[in-house]
């Protein structure tokens, strides 16, 4: 999500709600038929996690991001700020360098108060070295992480139909984990609409990590095309979760992010979505505006 200045943001929320910051009370309004933090089953996987999840990998690689620029300092009371209002799903990855935040919120809160993703970069470039066994990553994760087990791992930034042939042994390694454990789910984050059919018809996968918007920003195909496939994934019984929602920060005018928010809901494509999330403006915001979307 890009940085948006403050009068982009108050002029987003319905009514003025969110010109000033939430309380934990009202980030979930009593008469709410749903609500961003209900905690919603991904397909037949029993995982679950808040309707709303955080980003931690806004502009990330080589294990940084603008969550790792910005410092613990900063971005750990977003965080904090993010789990008081009800958002306890947390996507992170070995890309983005943000498994120690992570860590630090679980050791403050719990793990049991949290759900927790990442990702393994199993592609050449982009990290210091080379991932080679989806075991020994997700081992290395969980010392990271400072946890026993991890909610769901995904191989990430799958591009082409090929990945189940390509990725087969860490699909059994993950499978592996899964029997051991470690992970509760597994699957994949799809960056082609490729990819997304073999997603499909995959019998491995639990959940799968994929972009969606009305405008089609950042996305892999039509929006209509895109919501179709992600409501036969949930036919199926996989667990989908949306990102790119706001574009990776292209949809900037505060009423196109509302219908954003609105056209994943109306098309009921996906599970759960995880949005970059880089202030307290920018979670009020979307607690505000996706509660209206579910209740619209």
């Amino acid at each position: 999500m890009a940085r948006f200045n403050r009068r982009e943001f108050m002029g987003s929320v319905l009514a003025g709600a969110a010109a000033t910051r939430l309380s934990p009370a009202s980030a979930q309004p009593a008469a709410a038929k749903m609500s961003p933090t209900d905690l919603v089953t991904l397909g037949r996987s029993g995982v679950k996690v808040s309707r709303l999840g955080m980003g931690t990998g806004v502009r990330g690689g080589n294990r940084s991001s603008n969550a790792t620029r910005m410092g613990a300092e900063k971005f750990l009371p977003l965080m904090k700020y993010a789990f008081d209002h009800g958002i306890t799903f947390f996507d992170v990855a070995d890309l983005y360098g943000t498994h120690d935040f992570l860590h630090r919120l679980v050791a403050e809160v719990g793990r049991d108060k949290v759900q927790i993703q990442s990702k393994i970069w199993w592609m050449d470039g982009s990290m210091p070295e080379k991932t080679t066994n989806a075991t020994v990553a997700v081992e290395r994760f969980l010392r990271e992480v400072g946890t026993d087990h991890l909610d769901s791992v995904l191989l990430h930034c799958c591009m082409d139909d090929k990945w189940a042939t390509r990725l087969e042994d860490f699909m059994g390694q993950l499978e592996d984990c899964k029997t051991r454990g470690l992970i509760r789910s597994h699957g994949v984050s799809c960056h082609s609409f490729g990819a997304l059919r073999t997603a499909l018809a995959s019998p491995w996968l639990d959940v799968v990590l994929a972009r969606v918007n009305h405008r089609g920003s950042k996305m892999d195909g039509k929006p209509s095309d895109i919501a179709a496939h992600l409501r036969a994934m949930r036919d199926a019984g996989k667990g989908v979760i949306g990102m790119k929602l706001y574009g990776e920060g292209e949809i900037r005018q505060p009423d196109e992010r509302l219908t954003s928010l609105k056209y994943v809901v109306t098309e009921k494509c996906v599970d759960a979505i995880v949005i970059g999330l880089e202030a307290i403006e920018h979670i009020d915001e979307t607690l505000v505006n996706f509660q209206a979307a579910l209740n619209a």
